[in-house]
C-alpha cells in the first residue's frame, strides 16, 4: 500500500474519530423530530436541535475522548478554552496498520505517524494558522473542539430514542473534511450509515455508536465517548531536537 493511501486510511480514521462523535448541529428539524422540512410543534425542543445543544456543551469544558472498533482505537484530551489538545490513534488493518500522534498547543500543531515509509520519524511541526479549513489536521476550528462538528451537514435524520438517547442516519460524504478519493473504495455505502447517541442527565453527549460495520465488515462497529469534563488537561510539547518541520507537499496531502 503506498504513502498516499495509508494517508487515505489514517485521514478516513481520523475523521470518524474527531468529527463523527457529534454531528447535528444544524440538522433542520421536521414535524417528527426528523430532519426535513417543516416544524416542530409550538414549545417543543426538536430532537436535532436536542442533538446540537449537547455538542456545543462540549465548547464549555475540558473532556477526554476515546474511540474502540475492529481495527482501530483512539484517547485523547480536550481543553478547548486554553486551545489544547492532545490525540493517539492506532490502526491496525491488513497493509494499513499505523500509529498516529497529534499535540495542538496554541499556535503549535505536532504530528507523528508510526507504520508508513517515507515519512520522518520524529514529530512534525506545523503552524496552526497554515493548515487550511477542511483539513483534516484542523482538529480544533474556532468553536469547535477537535472538529467535532465537521459532521453537522452528513446527518440525514436525527429523532429521540428514549430520554437520553437519539437515533438517525449519517452521509459521511457531505463533512467538510472528507476526502472524496478516500471514500470512493466504500462506494454509496458511506451515505447511509446509522447512529445513535447518548446525552448525561446535564444534556453533554457523552456516547457515539456508528455502524461502520455497514461500511466494511472489517471495521466493525465504532463507539465514541466522552466523559472526565472539567478535569485538568496538562500536555507537554515534543522535545525540541525530536522536533522537524512538516513538508508542505505532506500538509497538502492533508487538505481536504
Amino acid at each position: 500500500m503506498g504513502t498516499r493511501r495509508r494517508l487515505a486510511v489514517a485521514s478516513l480514521a481520523l475523521l470518524a474519530t474527531l468529527s463523527v462523535g457529534a454531528a447535528g448541529c444544524n440538522v433542520q428539524a421536521g414535524s417528527d423530530g426528523n430532519s426535513g422540512t417543516g416544524s416542530s410543534p409550538a414549545g417543543q425542543v426538536s430532537a436535532a436541535d436536542e442533538l446540537s445543544a449537547s455538542v456545543k456543551k462540549l465548547n464549555e469544558d475540558t473532556f477526554t475522548i476515546r474511540l474502540k472498533m475492529s481495527v482501530m482505537s483512539a484517547e485523547g484530551a480536550v481543553d478547548p478554552a486554553g486551545k489544547k489538545a492532545n490525540l493517539a490513534m492506532k490502526v491496525a488493518a491488513p497493509e494499513a496498520s499505523m500509529d498516529f500522534k497529534i499535540v495542538l498547543l496554541a499556535e503549535n500543531l505536532y504530528v507523528k505517524y508510526g507504520g508508513i515509509p517515507g515519512l520522518p520519524k520524529e514529530w512534525m511541526r506545523v503552524d496552526a494558522s497554515k493548515i487550511k479549513d477542511g483539513s483534516t489536521l484542523d482538529i480544533m476550528p474556532e468553536g469547535d473542539p477537535m472538529g467535532a462538528n465537521n459532521l453537522i451537514k452528513g446527518i440525514v435524520d436525527v429523532e429521540r430514542d428514549g430520554d437520553l438517547g437519539f437515533k438517525g442516519t449519517l452521509d459521511l460524504t457531505k463533512s467538510p473534511t472528507a476526502d472524496p478519493e478516500s471514500l470512493k473504495m466504500f462506494g454509496d455505502k458511506v451515505k447511509a450509515v446509522p447512529f445513535t447517541a447518548k446525552v448525561d442527565p446535564q444534556g453533554r453527549l457523552v456516547e457515539m455508536s456508528v455502524a461502520t460495520e455497514g461500511v466494511s465488515p472489517l471495521l466493525g462497529e465504532m463507539r465514541v465517548s466522552y466523559d472526565n469534563f472539567g478535569k485538568p488537561v496538562e500536555i507537554t510539547p515534543p522535545k525540541a531536537s525530536d522536533v522537524v518541520e512538516m513538508p508542505d507537499s505532506l500538509l497538502g496531502m492533508m487538505d481536504a
